[in-house]
C-alpha cells in the first residue's frame, strides 16, 4: 500500500544522488512510498516495479530498468538488501534521518543488523568492480604470432568503417563481400509486443482532452486487465473502450459495454449501420447497469428511480 512521505530540498543537491541516472533517483523516491513505516519492504523486483511503474508501456523493459536501478541504489549505499528468516528484504538506510512518521504502524519486517548492513555494502561494492580490459589492443591488430583473418572478412568485421572514419581509402580493386540473402520469414523473428492493460489505458489517455483522475485510471486499468485475463481480444476491448468513452460512463460499466459490442445482435434499422446499432444498444445497457448500481448504493436515488 502506497504511503504519503516527505522529501527535502537537500535531495536535489546531494552529490551522491546526482551520480545516479534519473530513473534510479525517481525509483528511490518511489521506494519511500512503497516501504512500511519502518523503512523496510520485501526485496521483490516484480512487486516493486508494479507498485512504482504501473503504467509503463513495456513491462519487461520496465522490470529490467528497475532491476538495474535497485543494483545502483545498493551499490551507492542508499538501500540495504538482506534476508531475515529466509525472506529477502530491502531497507532504506537514511530512513530515520529523513522520514518522520507521526503515527507509525507496527513494523511488519525486522531491520537489518549492523553486521548485515556491513556485509551488504561490501557485497555491493565488490559487484561494482571495473570490467576486465579486452585481450586485444584498441587498434584491432591481433597479437603477435596469431594469423590475420582473410582480407575478404575484414569489411564484415567493421575494418572498412574504421578505415573510412580515419580518412584512409579502402584498398583499390577489392570489392566488398556479398552478404547471404536473409532466409524466408526472417522479418518475423521479432513479433510485435503484446498489448497489455497499460497499453490500452495509455491509448485512452491520449484521446482525452485532460488527463483523467488517478482513481478513474486505476479502476479502468483493473477492468481492462480483467477483460484481457478473461481472454477477450485486445481489439474487442479497444472497441468497447471507444464506445464506453463516447458516453462518459463509470469504469465499472466497461465489461458490459465490451460484451455488448462483441455479442449484441440487433434487427436491421433503416438509415443506421450495424456498428452504429450495436453501439447504441451497448450504451443503453451500460446506462441501465450504471443506474441499477447507483440505485443499490444510494437509497435516496433508488427510491426516486422506483
Amino acid at each position: 500500500m502506497a504511503r504519503i512521505r516527505s522529501i527535502k530540498p537537500d535531495f536535489f543537491t546531494s552529490e551522491k544522488i546526482a551520480t545516479l541516472p534519473l530513473s534510479a533517483r525517481l525509483l528511490f523516491i518511489g521506494l519511500w512510498t512503497h516501504v512500511d513505516d519502518n523503512g523496510v519492504a520485501p526485496d521483490n523486483e516484480k512487486l516493486i516495479n508494479a507498485a512504482i511503474w504501473p503504467l509503463e508501456d513495456d513491462p519487461r523493459e520496465s522490470l529490467q530498468r528497475t532491476r538495474e536501478d535497485l543494483r545502483r541504489l545498493s551499490t551507492a549505499g542508499l538501500i540495504v538488501r538482506y534476508e531475515a528468516s529466509g525472506k529477502p528484504l530491502l531497507f532504506i538506510r537514511s530512513w530515520d534521518e529523513h522520514q518522520k512518521v507521526s503515527h507509525p504502524a507496527k513494523p511488519r519486517y525486522p531491520r537489518p543488523s549492523e553486521q548485515q548492513i556491513e556485509a551488504a555494502l561490501n557485497a555491493a561494492t565488490s559487484r561494482n568492480d571495473p570490467e576486465p580490459e579486452p585481450p586485444h589492443p584498441p587498434s584491432g591488430n591481433p597479437p603477435e604470432g596469431l594469423q590475420s583473418p582473410p582480407e575478404i572478412l575484414a569489411p564484415e568485421q567493421g575494418a572498412g568503417s574504421r578505415e573510412q572514419g580515419a580518412g584512409i581509402p579502402p584498398s583499390a580493386g577489392t570489392a566488398p563481400p556479398r552478404r547471404a540473402p536473409a532466409p524466408p520469414g526472417a522479418a518475423d523473428e521479432h513479433p510485435a509486443a503484446a498489448v497489455t492493460a497499460q497499453t490500452l489505458v495509455a491509448e485512452y489517455i491520449d484521446t482525452c482532452r485532460h488527463r483523467p483522475p488517478s482513481d478513474v485510471l486505476g479502476q479502468l486499468g483493473k477492468r481492462v486487465k480483467q477483460l484481457l485475463d478473461d481472454g477477450i481480444p485486445p481489439d474487442a476491448v479497444r472497441d468497447g473502450m471507444t464506445a464506453w468513452a463516447a458516453k462518459g460512463l463509470s469504469p465499472s460499466t466497461l465489461p458490459a459495454v465490451v460484451n455488448e459490442v462483441m455479442n449484441r445482435t440487433t434487427p436491421a434499422q433503416p438509415g443506421k449501420s450495424r456498428n452504429a446499432q450495436i453501439l447504441d444498444a451497448a450504451m443503453e445497457r451500460a446506462l441501465a447497469a450504471e443506474a441499477a448500481m447507483a440505485a443499490r448504493t444510494d437509497p435516496v436515488r433508488g427510491e426516486l428511480a422506483s
